[in-house]
Formats: structure tokens, sequence, C-alpha cells
């Protein structure tokens, strides 16, 4: 499943919006947003591979700012 650029940017704004105020593990992320859960991992995992939120020793993500 291909997504947009126009709802992977909607889906990563909200991941911001939700890693700017707590750190939360994957799951918990997900269910946070509000889009389908295979398309909100594909995003996570873009994030993680670019850097863009980082994942601790507790598996919490937060946003690398």
């Amino acid at each position: 499943m291909d997504l947009s650029k126009y709802e992977f940017d909607l889906i990563l704004e909200e991941i911001k919006s939700v890693l700017g105020e707590k750190n939360t593990d994957t799951e918990e992320l997900v269910r946070l947003i509000d889009y389908p859960e295979d398309r909100v991992i594909k995003v996570i995992r873009w994030l993680l591979d670019h850097n863009k939120i980082l994942k601790d020793r507790d598996h919490k993500l937060s946003w690398n700012s």
C-alpha cells in the first residue's frame, strides 16, 4: 500500500505533535494517531530509518530535535 505525500505529511505531523508532548511506545503511538494502523507504521518506520524519531532502551519513541 502506497501513501500519497499528502497523507504521509498528515500522519507525520500527528506523530510529531504526539511525540512533542510525551514519549510513547510504538503501540500506543499507533493507537493515538487517527489513521489506519498499517499506514501509521509505515510512516513510523520511515521516520526511524531517517533518524527523525529515536527509540530508547525502554522502546519509547521520541522526536529527534
